[in-house]
């Protein structure tokens, strides 16, 4: 599937297409569908959002300016919940990986072609690394650092006031 169809259909919440064709010698007919896609909420992400409401606003009406013209309130509320469950998995997982061994940390993130910001900064070349905002990047991150301490000379984090 191109880039541009998946794109499409994760701005529609959409699972995915279906076609049925149909044909004789003398007619042909197809009809398409849809089938969307559902938010599996965990009970934990359910209860803080009921018992947490003071972000639960500010979440629902960013939720609503991004999907409100696509998905119905009740989606937009189980993705609110979802969001509380992935804020509490945050949390645990920070609290939880100083008191990890090394070799837990190592191997709970991967990094990938590490040799390359390493030799454009040994040749003096400036870098700028970027990373997705997926999952838990904040601690993904620090994994990642952990594993090559003999380079935290590279690595400067800049902040947004």
């Amino acid at each position: 599937m191109s880039q541009e169809a998946q794109a499409a259909l994760d701005r529609h919440r959409l699972a995915g297409i279906r076609v049925s064709l149909t044909h004789t010698e003398a007619s042909a007919s197809a009809i398409a569908w849809s089938d969307p896609r559902t938010t599996d909420v965990p009970w934990f992400g359910k209860a803080l959002y009921y018992l947490l409401p003071f972000r639960r606003k500010v979440v629902l009406g960013n939720l609503r300016l991004v999907f409100g013209d696509v998905l119905d309130e009740q989606e937009i509320r189980r993705l609110a919940q979802a969001y509380c469950a992935h804020f509490a998995r945050f949390l645990v997982e920070l609290f939880r990986f100083p008191l990890m061994s090394k070799a837990r940390r190592k191997a709970w993130a991967r990094v990938e072609n590490i040799e390359s910001p390493i030799r454009a900064h040994d040749q003096g070349k400036g870098l700028l690394l970027l990373t997705g905002h997926f999952g838990n990047w904040e601690v993904a991150t620090i994994a990642g650092m952990a594993q090559f301490p003999q380079y935290h000379r590279l690595f400067h984090f800049v902040r947004r006031p």
